[in-house]
């Protein structure tokens, strides 16, 4: 008997150690490695799913795009060749010619300043004060050059004003009355004569004043539609010379191109920002850069060339990063 026990137990033993673990926690194994394949096979199904999703809903953007430009030009044809007065077939209209703005800034940057490395509270480091109430300050935390009285300084050119140079001005300002809001000319003093040309700018129009220009034949006015995007906006006060050879540029609007301007070249530029203290009538500027321009504007170089290309583009050290002087709100 005592033998019968032995072997039994023996069989007990061997059997324990021939199954490694609970058949439960097999069970449960198996269930969790089901649950896993599930969820995979779930996963694979899903993305199927989308995918075929997103190719049937770009096939359908696709064909309406083809059938919206079908119609369009359905309908163009229909109204060129639709009778018109007098039962003539209607005339086409011409085709948008873009010829307003050919504005090319200057590649080699002789003064650039947007406030940024100046304190607040203080006058700008790079220009020279004449006169008036200036400081720069933070707007929208941005620094620019306020002028909150009939202000004027200078533009240090370093050495006589080349003769093919850019200047651009950013400005922010109010609808004031009078035309020389904003007013600049070659030369520290006033003059307006027949060898210089102030050029004055407001948010409504521009004038000219000296060589040859005066209220008389100098304003231009910007349209309506486009002064709201002007008044208390920034704005882009573009001017490009070469020679005599003067264009003016509002944003993207051309004010002026006349062949014919004696702008005088000296060492600074004067100009006068007029602003007062009243709430909202201060006016702006955000920046300002001068650069020598070393090739003819735009069309004569892709005329002679078939290209255009500039050189003095500056990048942060180490960095693809443009910096402010060559990108300058273009």
């Amino acid at each position: 008997m005592k033998n019968r026990l032995a072997l039994i137990a023996l069989i007990v033993a061997s059997a324990a150690i021939a199954v490694p673990q609970p058949v439960h926690a097999q069970i449960r194994n198996r269930v969790q490695e089901a649950a896993r394949r599930a969820m995979e096979e779930a996963q694979k199904k899903a993305a199927a799913d989308s995918a075929r999703a997103k190719a049937a809903a770009d096939s359908a953007k696709a064909k309406a795009a083809a059938d919206s430009a079908a119609k369009a030009r359905t309908a163009e044809g229909a109204t060129a060749s639709a009778p018109g007065a007098g039962g003539q077939p209607a005339a086409r209209q011409d085709p948008k010619v873009w010829d307003n703005y050919d504005f090319v800034p200057g590649n080699k940057v002789i003064v650039f300043t947007d406030f940024s490395d100046d304190r607040v509270g203080n006058f700008a480091r790079r220009l020279k004060y004449v006169g008036g109430s200036m400081d720069v300050v933070e707007r929208d935390g941005v620094k620019m050059l306020r002028s909150v009285s009939r202000s004027t300084f200078l533009i240090p050119v370093g050495r006589t004003l080349p003769e093919r140079f850019t200047l651009e001005i950013d400005i922010i300002a109010p609808e004031l009355s009078g035309y020389d809001l904003l007013a600049f000319e070659g030369g520290p003093e006033l003059d307006r004569g027949d060898q210089s040309a102030e050029i004055n700018w407001h948010p409504t129009g521009t004038a000219i004043l000296g060589s040859g220009q005066n209220m008389a034949n100098s304003p231009v006015k910007i349209p309506e539609a486009m002064q709201p995007l002007i008044v208390d906006q920034l704005a882009h006060v573009r001017v490009l010379m070469d020679g005599k050879y003067f264009k003016m540029y509002t944003n993207e609007r051309r004010m002026y191109n006349i062949p014919e301007l004696e702008f005088k070249r000296d060492s600074v530029i004067r100009v006068l920002v007029n602003g007062t203290e009243e709430p909202g009538q201060a006016v702006y500027i955000a920046g300002i850069r001068l650069a020598e321009s070393e090739t003819d504007v735009l069309y004569d170089a892709l005329a002679a060339n078939g290209r255009w290309a500039t050189q003095g583009i500056l990048f942060e050290t180490g960095k693809a990063d443009l910096k402010p002087e060559s990108r300058f709100r273009h």
